[in-house]
């Protein structure tokens, strides 16, 4: 553990706890497995080091009832009281394997999505470049006319001088 190395275990400990008074524990899966002695090590190992709120996430097979609820919530009892928990039909093979079409076909179209955008941006940055140059020739090209017309002032008083 963390603070069995610590020269002071008990301060180090306390520490340990104040830092992790906030974090939650996620108890989550199938909740009709079989769970040892119904959480007790994880309510000894893991709770009893680090406290903190449980909340669970689970599922079961077919028909979700208060009654089922109640029963496997029930198979991890030694992990209560729970701040929260949450209990949904297990997705069947064929609902899992739609979802994940879905999420592959959204892959795509985002991908899609980004080349394009990366492509618009490309040419935003093209069109950038090219407005900075013709403003630096136009600059140019107005410094040497004025350069030019200053310089054929300048020629001018020179010779209304003479």
């Amino acid at each position: 553990m963390l603070y069995a190395k610590s020269r002071r275990p008990e301060k180090a400990k306390e520490k340990l706890v104040r830092v992790t008074e906030l974090a939650p524990n996620d108890v989550g899966g199938w909740l009709e497995l079989a769970i040892p002695l119904r959480g007790a090590s994880i309510r000894e190992h893991v709770l009893s080091v680090l406290p903190s709120d449980v909340f669970v996430a689970g599922t079961l097979r077919g028909n979700v009832t208060a009654e089922r609820i109640a029963l496997a919530l029930d198979g991890i009892g030694a992990l209560a009281p729970f701040a929260a928990a949450s209990v949904i039909r297990m997705p069947r093979p064929a609902e899992l394997r739609a979802v994940e079409a879905q999420q592959a076909q959204s892959a795509v179209i985002a991908r899609r999505t980004a080349e394009v955008a990366e492509r618009h941006a490309e040419q935003l940055r093209t069109y950038a470049k090219q407005e900075e140059i013709e403003r630096v020739a136009l600059a140019r090209r107005l410094g040497e006319a004025e350069a030019t017309r200053a310089a054929a002032a300048q020629q001018r008083t020179e010779e209304e001088q003479v």
